[in-house]
């Protein structure tokens, strides 16, 4: 809680194989080689609550190979040189109420065991892409995600957006329902 991880070789923080039951509250990732935090192999009943994840060589946050029980709520993910939230082959995870603006793709969720996620209220501007699921993704529920400005990016010698990037309705609200 209120630490900072910045300028590390390669993660900021990297929580592995099965570690379960952590949280990650007011932390600052930045300038580091690769993504700012990554979960990974199975890690489960984890969250990341109200962090900044800025201007890192890959990833802002990553739920990656089979983690479970992830929560990503209230943070920032900006400026990062790949992606702003990922999730690779991982379910049941929980995107919620988060900024994320000016990366490649805003948030990711791709793999064939990435089922059952949820991507809920976040902000998603200025991305190359806004929200992209792909490589068999499956029962992933998207509401009132506001996505804006997607292709319009800060990153430097990013390609422009293809036709149609951001996500089913670019510039206005995926989703209106709520959760009682």
């Amino acid at each position: 809680i209120d630490n900072s991880f910045k300028d590390n070789v390669f993660y900021g923080v990297d929580p592995h194989d099965r570690s379960h039951n952590l949280t990650f509250r007011g932390n600052l990732f930045e300038n580091n080689g690769s993504h700012g935090a990554i979960v990974s192999k199975e890690v489960s009943a984890t969250t990341f609550r109200d962090n900044r994840s800025v201007g890192n060589g890959g990833n802002g946050f990553v739920i990656d190979s089979d983690s479970f029980d992830v929560v990503i709520e209230g943070n920032v993910a900006a400026n990062n040189a790949i992606d702003g939230i990922v999730v690779l082959n991982s379910r049941r995870n929980e995107i919620i109420n988060n900024e994320v603006r000016e990366n490649r793709v805003g948030i990711r969720i791709n793999g064939e065991r990435s089922t059952g996620n949820i991507i809920e209220g976040n902000t998603v501007d200025s991305n190359v892409t806004g929200i992209q699921l792909y490589g068999g993704a499956s029962a992933t529920r998207i509401e009132g995600a506001l996505v804006r400005n997607p292709g319009r990016t800060a990153l430097p010698g990013a390609p422009p957006a293809p036709r149609g990037a951001g996500a089913a309705a670019p510039g206005g609200r995926i989703g209106t329902a709520r959760r009682p």
